[in-house]
């Protein structure tokens, strides 16, 4: 997923691209010129879910 925009969060965070979780989304809505958005997140527990991939 978006490879090129993934290293160069993960470069501006300071941190190594390989602790992303990607969820792609994939929505209806057209956006002008391909316009392509990305949400961070605070990690699994911002996303409701445990360390270990549970629930929380």
């Amino acid at each position: 997923m978006c490879k090129s925009y993934r290293d160069g969060i993960a470069q501006l965070l300071g941190i190594n691209d390989g602790r992303f979780q990607g969820h792609l989304f994939v929505h209806g809505e057209r956006r002008p010129g391909g316009q392509v958005v990305v949400r961070i997140t605070g990690g699994p527990a911002a996303a409701g879910q445990s360390t270990t991939g549970e629930k929380a």
